[in-house]
């Protein structure tokens, strides 16, 4: 097996594992209950997942500037890029466990949507949910199958195109959710601990900030489809409609964020100042 194959297994299994852990989390019986010392770590490993990948790709850059560079710009940057031209064991083996705890998470919410669709389907009955697929798809078949195809597409984008992926696009996922990780935790931690923030902070301009992180994922992905993906060796139609769904997911994002949300907070804001 390549160590891609097993990145992805490794991806596999840790996301299975944190189902579990979850599970076994939830259970009161003593009989079911999870040994502490054995899951403990990897449930860490879980809660850190927005983190860790961040501080392994700074540990197998080249340079920190390069890394921040490569994750905060908009080109594609591929002679050399953010690992260099020369990569040791050490940071070869960062940069995979880095790819295989995001991935992890993209597999655990994947069977979790998966698993969601199955419920609906067992509650309704297959063949009322067939019918109400073809009469409503909209409203019964797409979200289903968008929600688990974008995901899906995320596995195949950082697996079948894994070195592209990794090039091109993995500082900037990976700062992006680092980004909004901290911005959360910091936001309620600030809001609990010392004071609440002005209205105008906490619902236009944080948000905002927040948004702005993922432009660089946004043109990444999008170049990395219509340029490097394009002229893959390997299930290039595959992974350019992938990138492009992954794409796709994030400008519907941006509409929300832009077009909907903010607007709305504004709104909101000016009525109540007026009032």
């Amino acid at each position: 097996m390549s160590k891609v194959d097993i990145s992805v297994l490794f991806s596999a299994l840790l996301a299975l594992a944190w189902q579990r852990g979850q599970s076994g989390a939830k259970d009161e019986t003593k009989e079911l209950q999870l040994d502490g010392a054995l899951w403990a770590p990897i449930m860490a490993l879980r809660h850190s997942n927005q983190v860790l990948p961040s501080i392994l790709v700074l540990y197998a850059a080249s340079s920190f500037s390069a890394a921040v560079y490569a994750g905060f710009t908009l080109g594609l940057h591929l002679e050399e890029g953010w690992l260099g031209s020369e990569l040791s064991s050490n940071r070869s083996l960062a940069v995979h466990a880095a790819v295989c705890i995001w991935r992890a998470e993209k597999v655990e919410i994947l069977l979790q949507r998966m698993q969601r669709s199955v419920t609906i389907v067992q509650n309704h009955g297959l063949g009322s949910s067939l019918k109400n697929s073809f009469s409503e798809p909209f409203t019964w078949f797409w979200p289903g199958f968008w929600g688990s195809a974008r995901r899906l597409a995320l596995l195949v984008v950082s697996s079948v195109g894994y070195g592209s992926f990794v090039r091109v696009v993995l500082p900037a996922v990976v700062f992006d959710e680092c980004l909004w990780w901290l911005t959360t935790k910091t936001q309620d931690l600030f809001t609990r601990k010392v004071c609440a923030l002005p209205m105008v902070l906490d619902l236009v301009v944080l948000p905002f900030l927040d948004f702005l992180h993922l432009v660089p994922v946004m043109t990444k992905v999008a170049l990395m489809a219509l340029l490097v993906y394009s002229d893959h060796d390997q299930c290039p139609i595959l992974l350019v409609i992938s990138a492009l769904a992954w794409t796709g997911h994030n400008c519907h994002l941006t509409k929300t964020t832009l077009l909907e949300d903010l607007p709305d907070q504004l709104w909101q804001l000016w009525q109540s100042r007026a009032s």
